[in-house]
């Protein structure tokens, strides 16, 4: 294949809103967003096509960015990044910088004034500036890179805006390959910059083995059901029913008790709720809150007394079975509710300056903590389980199986009728992307395109604990062979197959 990775941030941030474990050590896609608070955040796609882009805004440390490490180095590659600067200048950021396996810099695209970029590249073992060129604030730019490492055939190029700015040949660019991808802070730095639309091609194969091109990368999520529907169960979230208003939510069969909490993630409200009857109970007013609001339930599990260490940010609760994206009361300080970010043993940390959450003002030792774990309620449609592209948790929705070569299909958006991409485009690749986390050791699933009928397998995929984000990218249909036709995208069934 040519086309080794594209990132055009449609599937969310990672871990945007719900983390695991130690959340230094998550990933997806082996891509790494690191970043303090909100400072990475989604913000309205490069063009109408495009839904989200990512945006970085204020001040860094030291490679806070987007990181993509590769399971191989390229040796010789063709790299694209959309960007967008709108305000302040720091030349302790890179629009792009690319490294070997030893982290050295092969080659780096930075600002060194304002308007004003740079360009360096690594020759004879040093990385040196080959030059600098403009690039007007708030605008977007198409920035492109070609590198080839050798002792002495070794090349590369930058283009902007499709015009070629510096080449060179017969260079001694050492003879390593581009491991790492980065873009972001190389130094403390303060960045205001949108990027989008990234692109990474080798040179095998026999197309997308060379320059990246125009592009954008467009999200085609499950609409309806597709023609199986084989994994076992379907659960996660409820929605509010006929009769739910600011006040009252009717979920049928709810199973909570007076004193449990809700999320309302359609108003972003969490409720401790009056139990009504088993379909009814009431909440203090929520704005807005109506009929189809998605609605998380929380179950009290326990009552445990904070002990030594606890403060604003984190209550230290031996013996609790908390998990990411459940919740705790502070019944010592009004009832305080806070979602858990992440846990470390018995600390429950509610705020975290790299992740946001909230603080509780006077929280410590002593205090009375109810902690409530998320329960799942089921969903009739599988493929509204896997439809939330901008929040993978599983605490929101998820399918599930333990039966081998079971298979579920969803019926995909179409690029006319749902997107309204012109007749013209072309499709370069496609890339099958699926958050999932293993249900018991060794876990395994194919991703599935169903074509005409005919359903067609991918490479298998081990999974690797916690709820990750796997890419496979097909730049040919597996049907023919052949470039993907409009047909055969807009008639496209995607899935998985448990194995």
């Amino acid at each position: 294949m040519a086309r080794i990775w594209q990132e055009g941030f449609e599937d969310g941030l990672p871990n945007a809103g719900y983390l695991e474990g130690n959340p230094y050590s998550q990933y997806v896609n082996d891509v790494t967003i690191a970043y303090a608070g909100s400072q990475c955040s989604l913000s309205s796609g490069r063009n109408v096509y495009s839904e989200n882009s990512l945006r970085m805004d204020g001040s860094f440390s030291q490679n806070e960015g987007i990181t993509k490490i590769f399971n191989s180095e390229y040796i010789e590659s063709y790299f694209r990044i959309y960007y967008k600067n709108y305000g302040g200048t720091d030349t302790d950021e890179a629009v792009v910088q690319a490294k070997d396996i030893s982290g050295n810099v092969l080659y780096r695209v930075a600002p060194s004034s304002a308007g004003i970029y740079s360009f360096s590249v690594r020759i004879s073992g040093t990385l040196t500036s080959i030059g600098t060129f403009a690039m007007t604030g708030d605008q977007w730019h198409k920035v492109e890179v070609y590198f080839k490492g050798n002792s002495s055939t070794g090349a590369y190029e930058l283009r902007v805006d499709n015009i070629s700015i510096y080449s060179a040949n017969s260079q001694n660019t050492g003879s390593n390959g581009i491991k790492i991808i980065f873009s972001g802070a190389t130094s403390s730095a303060v960045m205001y910059r949108y990027i989008d639309d990234i692109a990474f091609n080798d040179t095998s194969g026999t197309i997308n083995n060379s320059w990246c091109g125009d592009g954008t990368i467009v999200s085609l999520k499950p609409k309806s059901s597709g023609n199986k529907s084989q994994w076992d169960t379907c659960e996660g979230y409820a929605k509010g029913e006929s009769g739910t208003s600011t006040t009252n939510i009717k979920v049928t069969g709810h199973g909570l008790a007076t004193n449990d909490v809700i999320y309302n993630k359609s108003r972003d409200a969490y409720r401790i709720i009056t139990y009504v009857d088993a379909d009814n109970f009431t909440v203090s007013s929520v704005t807005g809150q109506t009929t189809n609001d998605i609605i998380l339930l929380y179950k009290n599990v326990a009552t445990i007394a904070a002990t030594t260490g606890t403060g604003a940010n984190y209550v230290v609760i031996p013996g609790h079975t908390m998990q990411s994206g459940d919740v705790i009361v502070n019944t010592s300080r009004s009832n305080a509710i806070r979602r858990v970010i992440y846990v470390n043993a018995n600390i429950v940390v509610q705020y975290s300056s790299a992740f946001g959450g909230s603080a509780v003002t006077s929280q410590t030792s002593g205090d009375s903590i109810k902690t409530f774990a998320f329960t799942p309620y089921a969903i009739t449609n599988h493929y509204e389980a896997v439809a939330n592209q901008t929040d993978p948790s599983p605490k929101l929705s998820y399918v599930n199986s333990t039966t081998l070569n079971d298979i579920d299909t969803y019926d995909m958006e179409e690029l006319t009728a749902d997107k309204s991409i012109p007749s013209g485009a072309s499709i370069v690749a496609l890339s099958h992307n699926t958050y999932a986390q293993e249900a018991g050791a060794g876990s395994e699933f194919k991703p599935v395109f169903r074509i005409s009928s005919t359903d067609y397998e991918g490479t298998t995929v081990s999974l690797s604990g916690g709820t990750l984000q796997y890419q496979q990218i097909y730049e040919t249909s597996p049907a023919t062979s052949s470039a993907w036709t409009r047909a055969e995208v807009d008639g496209l069934e995607a899935g998985v197959k448990l194995v």
